[in-house]
């Protein structure tokens, strides 16, 4: 995520000014340095990453079945809660007290992860399309929506990018077994993605949310390029 620099300098910003007040050559505890931070600051962080996830979801709004205003109020929450969750986070809070930017973005990703392990955004979503009504009154009419098969132009970008993500998320297991390499599992999931894709329409992604995933339409396409992207990539 582009804005995901955003907002690990303004993070960094912050540590620099707590390190250059310091009156001795000793660096401040993490305590005096998430004390030092005005509140402000991480209001700041948080608007921060709010716009940036605004500004992303609405780049891809063509693969979006949902309406503009329950993925403004899921990146409201997102950026509300992961924020909470730097506050609270011991390791986080030792990372911007070293100023370490090599750990803060895999510390990121798991203060965006939930108990369950299903992603802070994807929860968010869920609770957004609640507060809508549901997601009868959560996604776009079936005329905003293409019904052509062949996802194209950024519905496609996406599509390949968030399939491909799941994909090697789900067969990570077989990479640490040895059944796979990785550079087998990337071949093989951007096969799929990229297959599917050709495949289904905008249409089948929005009755695909409605089913969680689950649509004649996307089983069959998912069903021909798992055949076909094992061959090639797992053999």
């Amino acid at each position: 995520m582009k804005w995901f620099g955003m907002v690990l300098m303004a993070l960094c910003a912050t540590v620099n000014v707590a390190h250059a007040t310091a009156e001795s050559a000793t660096p401040p505890s993490v305590e005096e340095v998430i004390a030092d931070r005005p509140a402000s600051a991480w209001d700041g962080i948080r608007m921060s990453m709010r716009s940036g996830c605004v500004a992303n979801r609405l780049k891809f709004a063509a693969a979006q079945p949902l309406k503009a205003e329950v993925m403004e109020d899921a990146c409201d929450c997102l950026a509300r809660e992961t924020t909470e969750n730097m506050r609270g986070s011991p390791e986080f809070r030792k990372a911007m007290q070293e100023n370490d930017r090599d750990a803060m973005p895999g510390l990121m990703q798991g203060l965006q992860t939930t108990k369950d392990g299903k992603s802070l955004f994807a929860s968010c979503t869920d609770r957004a399309v609640e507060r809508q009504g549901g997601l009868a009154a959560a996604t776009k009419a079936p005329g905003q929506v293409s019904t052509v098969k062949g996802l194209t132009g950024p519905t496609r970008v996406s599509f390949i990018s968030e399939s491909s993500s799941s994909c090697a998320t789900s067969f990570a297991n077989h990479v640490k077994d040895g059944k796979i390499d990785s550079t087998q599992l990337t071949g093989f999931c951007e096969c799929m993605a990229a297959g599917v894709a050709d495949k289904i329409s905008e249409s089948d992604l929005a009755d695909g949310l409605k089913s969680q995933g689950r649509t004649p339409a996307m089983d069959e396409a998912s069903m021909q390029m798992q055949r076909s992207c094992s061959v090639k990539f797992i053999k």
